[in-house]
């Protein structure tokens, strides 16, 4: 049996990669045959947050993802143009925008559970 020098994260990282690869090919396969867009794995990674809350921050996704903050902010921002979630100014804090899922982006997500 050939010995592996690549440590036990970079084989997760590598395994991780090669199963977002064949998602994204089922889910291409999934949508050209609905008519509707596709959807990445980081982009249901976001929607999979809204089951347990109504509201959620690009830091607290930035945090719980372990991806940056642009990172985030352009997942979202994908999200928004597909009508998933929206950005509402938050009350609070102006530095902050609420991020709520649209029912349409609930639909598309629903889909995906069941």
């Amino acid at each position: 049996m050939p010995h592996d020098d690549r440590t036990a994260p970079d084989r997760v990282s590598q395994l991780y990669l090669a199963l977002q690869k064949v998602l994204r090919t089922l889910d291409f396969s999934k949508s050209m045959q609905s008519g509707t867009p596709s959807i990445t794995v980081s982009q249901m990674r976001v929607l999979s947050f809204f089951n347990e809350h109504e509201v959620v921050h690009i830091s607290e996704l930035s945090r719980a993802l372990g991806l940056s903050i642009q990172n985030v902010n352009n997942i979202v921002r994908r999200l928004e143009d597909a009508d998933y979630v929206r950005r509402t100014p938050n009350r609070q804090n102006r530095r902050f925008s609420d991020i709520l899922l649209t029912d349409h982006g609930r639909a598309r997500f629903l889909s995906f559970r069941t």
